[in-house]
């Protein structure tokens, strides 16, 4: 199951359990202003869309961060507002900018522009150039059918005066000479339908446009000249669903990762027919002031979320994995460098993975004052496992054992064992009842399981740490002294 998806956003969460381990990545620091988007090449080499003093430029360098050529002028704000959020899609021997103008003001009225151009790798030029007429830049998505054409959706206000279209989400098919295939197609109209995505299904011939409305996700299927086959099917719906999800497309299936006002990050597996593969399945629960997530899918099935979390006051970057089903495998752990005032996660380029290399855009500071963004990388094996599992007897009951060492300093390990893979809760209260850490929520294999608890941010005294599942409550002292 291969991943290809570019998805736009900006990122400032942290994760409501203890991030309790670190991992350093390494850190690309390119010659560049704002790094916008990037993609890597057969060879290795990084591709990117960069802002530099309000103009965009093309970059390319090696995978030590040494620039290759001569940046590229792509884009100048004239008389436009250029946004700084743009997106660079990479496909074979092309590679396609996007950028918005969300502010051109034309005989005292504000319209709303997308340009995109494309630059051919071989032959070192640019071969064509689009403007489309559509409200929001982030709510975009674009995806390829073949070596020369694409699609693309993109959202549609009715404004008075401005915009006459009706309100929703649009379609055209596009070839890499500069021509329009087809006219303007509308998707789904209403103005309640919002950020559409759009994936390619070489399954089944066709493509997937989801979008989100006010009761859940949904999607509908096009054809390869971007008309609509059936009307739409139900994807997923909580209460209090948030507008920002994801969609990946693996082999013959299709992941959907979306979450909840509450915070729970949720996966939702779909087959090529658009039909639901069992329930969301729970993988994570981030902080109440989270804004957005970051999720990608890599050769080996391992899903990896990337989020901000917080070091004491500082912003820092932090990741966990699972495997295909939820489960957590490794992590949460931080992965930026703690030599940094603070970092972000810089969600305006999806993350890539090279067999079992993580690449993200990093943004923050490293002395307090200055901004940089950079390009990180780190290896999966290197996150560390913060359940170390042992097989035991299905007749096993659930067990919480005393933590180690007790009384502590700081950090502990508590030891509990499942009898089969379920759903958990492990927290922490004081003396008068009142949860002073959540753990670990989340789901756990059959087993014997050691989570640390880091209690740095705490002070001494007696707690009673708690294992809640559906079927069992359970309850132990420990003693915290500092």
């Amino acid at each position: 199951m291969k991943n290809s998806n570019y998805i736009i956003g900006f990122i400032i969460l942290f994760f409501v359990g203890t991030v309790s381990s670190q991992t350093e990545g390494s850190f690309i620091f390119l010659e560049s202003g704002l790094i916008n988007s990037f993609a890597i090449d057969a060879e290795g080499n990084f591709h990117t869309f960069e802002k530099i003093n309000a103009i965009g430029y093309y970059g390319k360098y090696d995978n030590d961060g040494q620039l290759l050529q001569q940046k590229i002028k792509i884009c100048t704000p004239s008389d436009t507002s250029y946004s700084p959020f743009g997106k660079m899609y990479l496909h074979n021997n092309y590679l396609l900018f996007a950028w918005s103008s969300d502010s051109l003001k034309d005989g005292g009225q504000i319209t709303y522009r997308k340009y995109i151009r494309i630059y051919n790798l071989n032959t070192q030029n640019f071969v064509a150039e689009f403007t489309i007429n559509a409200t929001f830049f982030e709510e975009f998505s674009l995806a390829f059918l073949s070596d020369t054409l694409f699609a693309i959706t993109y959202r549609v206000q009715y404004l008075p005066g401005v915009d006459t279209r009706d309100s929703g989400v649009y379609c055209r098919i596009m070839s890499v000479s500069g021509r329009y295939l087809t006219s303007e197609i509308p998707i789904e109209m209403g103005e309640n339908i919002v950020y559409p995505k759009l994936l390619n299904i070489p399954e089944s011939n066709s493509l997937i446009c989801f979008y989100n409305s006010t009761d859940g996700i949904y999607g509908k299927y096009i054809d390869q000249n971007g008309v609509p086959l059936d009307s739409s099917f139900f994807v997923a719906t909580e209460k209090n669903l948030r507008f920002f999800y994801h969609a990946i497309v693996k082999q013959n299936q299709i992941a959907i990762v979306f979450w909840n006002s509450s915070h729970d990050v949720r996966l939702q597996w779909l087959d090529a027919g658009g039909n639901l593969i069992g329930s969301p399945l729970f993988m994570a629960n981030l902080a109440t002031n989270s804004e957005y997530f970051q999720f990608l899918i890599t050769e080996e099935d391992d899903n990896i979320l990337l989020y901000d979390s917080y070091d004491g006051e500082f912003p820092r970057i932090s990741t966990q994995i699972s495997d295909m089903n939820g489960i957590l495998i490794r992590g949460p752990s931080f992965i930026s460098n703690e030599s940094f005032y603070y970092s972000d996660l810089y969600n305006f380029s999806s993350p890539v993975a090279v067999k079992d290399t993580i690449y993200y855009i990093g943004w923050g500071s490293r002395n307090g004052e200055s901004e940089d963004s950079w390009i990180s990388r780190f290896q999966v094996n290197d996150i560390p496992n913060q359940l170390t599992i042992n097989d035991v007897p299905s007749d096993y009951k659930i067990i919480l054992d005393q933590n180690s060492p007790n009384p502590f300093n700081n950090e502990t390990v508590i030891p509990f064992s499942i009898p089969e893979n379920m759903q958990i809760n492990l927290s922490l209260y004081n003396c008068l009842g009142q949860k002073v850490k959540n753990i670990f929520t989340g789901p756990a294999k059959q087993g014997e399981h050691r989570i640390k608890l880091m209690a740095d941010d705490i002070p001494s005294g007696v707690y009673y740490y708690q294992l809640r599942t559906d079927k069992e409550l359970i309850t132990k002292k420990c003693l915290l002294l500092k």
